[in-house]
């Protein structure tokens, strides 16, 4: 009997010792990384079981914060966990040591995110911890401790007093900027496409993560130049690296470039490298084509920019963004030598000049819509394809036929008319008109962002012509002959968007021929807002002549008829029209 109820027990309490600390392979341990007079900063240090590994979680609990400091499999045993303050900072770092196969290794967490003021700590709303020691020299102690007897906390102290200065051993703050879903956090974007929309994919940023890019994960093999207040330079003989010391321990890779030191005397020279931006310097001067980065606020984004450089003053700047992963310019500025903005250009995305907006001073002077009129209207029209009887939605395109026309390549003809012309592909003269898009006025509601409304100005009339003189002095000097298109410019002169082409205010309201001067022919009105069909009418030399049509605004016919040289007679008419009231 005595037997049975031995054997019984032993069992009982081993597993009763496997289930001692619950889903922990480990007991919890109080730990107390920072005191003073004001405060401490206490937390738990869990070791839980994760399918068959387990995490090394640390706890805030009056912050009811957490973290993951590490995940490991379960043939990593724990032998011992203790305290240092490796960087002198006052915060100890959690130190642990493991054992697995009869080889130590030991692996210390530091914490990232607390700011040290002068008596006071504070937390962020989230824990940020970062393993300790850089791979190098983890490695390196790790081969030096792996087959020591008896490896325990005091020894390990022993070791991590040698690991001097601590800047040359602690892990690199490897905190990517560029790092889009930790930046803004995934609930910013509605969809992965909305996410390439408008931001970066690694090609365009790798060089702004210097320490990926340039494979720096240990100072051991760069040679040691001098130190600059809290920073201190290294060099590989090739390039010199920029590091900045933190308060808390953190050793930041900033800066990385060519060129020479002597003493006191920085004198970059070659290549220049920043998380930010990254091109070439000659003697201390930006010089040529530099990539960066300028934050949206609009758009809540990081946008790709290309400066230009010319002995180290800034005369271009070129914002550009992304659509269906590829990038597109936005915008480019040019300036003066006095840094003063000369000119602004507007793109479509299709690279066609959409605006150009001029300053002198650095006071706005013009601004001229050359490609408004191309835009689709904000109507979407349902389609069905053919092949696949598939529903489908397309933009209204622009009823002008002048879409092939640049009209950068103008000849100005009469700045009081602003009036413009170029040559056609047949060697045909095309004239074009500018128009003020508030003529007479000051102020208008919907253009109360704009600093001056008249200065702002869109296409009026395209057309076809003959000149009567070389020098055009008033319109008298040119004879229509040939297409022509009215356009409507409403009060609302049209911006500039990397979301989506705005609303196009310049939309044609009229169509027709002229032969030498008089109406000819088929002539139509159309809806400013949406492009529908109004009326249409005949001319013969420039005398209503033939049938016509009236429309209502839902396209119903509401009148036709026929003019008679010039007389007007009534075929049809449509009777009263009855809206529904809301």
């Amino acid at each position: 009997m005595k037997k049975f109820y031995y054997k019984l027990l032993i069992p009982m309490i081993f597993l009763f010792q496997l289930n001692l600390y619950g889903d922990s392979i480990h007991k919890d341990l109080e730990l107390e990384l920072y005191k003073d007079e004001t405060m401490r900063i206490n937390g738990v240090l869990k070791f839980e079981k994760n399918k068959n590994k387990y995490d090394v979680i640390f706890e805030i609990p009056e912050e009811n914060l957490s973290t993951v400091l590490d995940t490991l499999n379960m043939k990593k045993e724990i032998k011992s966990v203790f305290l240092y303050d490796l960087n002198k900072d006052n915060i100890k770092e959690i130190f642990v040591i493991y054992n697995e196969n009869n080889k130590n290794s030991l692996e210390g967490y530091s914490l990232g995110n607390l700011y040290m003021g002068e008596n006071e700590y504070e937390g962020e709303e989230v824990i940020d911890f970062f393993k300790t020691l850089n791979i190098a020299t983890s490695q390196k102690l790790n081969k030096k401790i792996e087959n020591i007897q008896n490896f325990n906390a005091s020894l390990a102290k022993k070791e991590l007093e040698q690991l001097i200065p601590y800047y040359k051993v602690v892990n690199f703050n490897h905190y990517n900027i560029w790092d889009v879903s930790k930046r803004v956090g995934r609930d910013e974007y509605n969809s992965k496409a909305y996410l390439y929309q408008y931001e970066l994919i690694p090609q365009d940023y790798e060089k702004f993560d210097l320490q990926k890019y340039f494979k720096i994960y240990s100072l051991d093999k760069l040679n040691f130049i001098k130190n600059i207040g809290s920073s201190v330079i290294f060099s590989d003989g090739n390039y010199y690296f920029l590091f900045q010391i933190q308060r808390l321990g953190l050793i930041t890779l900033e800066e990385v470039f060519q060129g020479e030191i002597t003493g006191k005397n920085i004198l970059k020279n070659g290549e220049y490298f920043n998380e930010y931006e990254n091109g070439n310097y000659e003697r201390n001067m930006k010089t040529g084509v530099w990539n960066s980065y300028e934050y949206s606020e609009d758009l809540k984004r990081y946008l790709p920019v290309k400066k230009y450089f010319t002995s180290g003053v800034l005369i271009r700047k070129d914002i550009l963004y992304r659509r269906s992963e590829e990038l597109h310019i936005f915008s480019s500025t040019t300036y003066n030598s006095k840094n003063e903005v000369v000119e602004i250009k507007y793109f479509e995305e299709n690279g066609e000049v959409s605006q150009i907006k001029t300053y002198k001073d650095s006071i706005l002077e013009k601004v001229v819509n050359y490609s408004h009129y191309k835009r689709a209207y904000s109507i979407y029209d349902k389609l069905v394809n053919p092949k696949t009887g598939y529903e489908y939605y397309k933009a209204r395109e622009s009823l002008t036929q002048f879409k092939d026309l640049n009209l950068l390549d103008t000849k100005l003809e009469n700045e009081e008319l602003n009036l413009y012309s170029l040559k056609s592909s047949n060697n045909k003269e095309i004239f074009i008109v500018f128009q003020n898009y508030s003529p007479g006025k000051t102020s208008q509601d919907g253009i109360r962002w704009y600093e001056d409304p008249l200065k702002y100005f869109g296409i009026k009339e395209i057309f076809y012509g003959k000149r009567k003189s070389e020098k055009i002095k008033s319109y008298e000097d040119i004879v229509k002959d040939g297409y022509f298109e009215e356009f409507n410019l409403g009060y609302f002169p049209g911006a500039a968007s990397i979301t989506g082409s705005p609303y196009n205010a310049e939309t044609v309201i009229k169509t027709g021929y002229f032969e030498d001067g008089a109406e000819s022919g088929v002539w139509k009105n159309y809806d400013s807002s949406r492009g529908d069909l109004i009326s249409s009418f005949n001319y013969v030399k420039g005398v209503l002549d033939g049938p016509y049509e009236i429309y209502f605004s839902n396209g119903a016919l509401k009148e036709n008829g026929e003019y008679r040289n010039g007389g007007k007679v009534i075929l049809w008419e449509a009777g009263p029209q009855y809206w529904p009231s809301y």
